[in-house]
């Protein structure tokens, strides 16, 4: 649950930022050239926001920090697509505690005991992640994107910026977007700053 921008690093956080402190103060040490900040976005960062590129961050609508975490930053908010998007999931959240979510399988049973037994080591916690934020930033101009989300994409068009969609048919099921199956580990040029 961290986000690299530049030479800054959040860590987010579920409830209180003090829980991060130990974590914040042991990745210092270990890399001094980053600043290291926690923030509080109820989960996966990559579920909730993306700095698509600096200064711009699409993000949910229930994050109310960026004007202290990111100030003077644009942000397009997208309200309705968390919950809204999943309801068919709640159903299923009450026999699986939200760990998974096979769209049309919600009260097949069979199906429903066979992924606790055999695959529920390998699924995440759904609910917590939502992929029209969950975008993977190739370069300054593409992002890969989850699906189509037309307020998304007049954002891209508005900045010169084209969004690539590639569809990730289980993503509900793995709890994981794009963002959440890659790694950010090589990057051409130098460390910037952002903020």
């Amino acid at each position: 649950p961290i986000s690299r921008i530049g030479k800054d690093i959040y860590f987010g956080t579920r409830h209180n930022f003090d829980n991060d402190i130990d974590s914040i103060t042991a990745f210092s040490k270990i890399y001094p050239q980053y600043r290291f900040h926690s923030i509080n976005t109820g989960g996966h960062n990559d579920g909730t926001f993306c700095p698509v590129v600096p200064g711009l961050i699409v993000s949910l609508n229930d994050i109310p920090t960026y004007k202290d975490t990111f100030p003077d930053w644009e942000v397009i908010y997208l309200p309705g697509q968390s919950w809204d998007m999943v309801s068919d999931f709640l159903t299923l959240k009450e026999k699986n505690k939200g760990k998974w979510w096979i769209p049309g399988f919600e009260h097949n049973q069979d199906v429903i005991d066979t992924v606790e037994q055999w695959l529920g080591h390998w699924t995440g916690y759904v609910e917590e992640t939502v992929f029209d934020v969950n975008m993977l930033v190739i370069d300054p101009k593409n992002v890969m994107v989850f699906n189509y989300n037309k307020q998304v994409f007049d954002f891209c068009k508005q900045h010169k910026i084209e969004p690539i969609i590639s569809e990730l048919r289980h993503s509900y099921f793995w709890d994981g977007g794009i963002s959440c199956c890659t790694q950010d580990l090589t990057r051409k040029g130098g460390l910037e700053s952002y903020l």
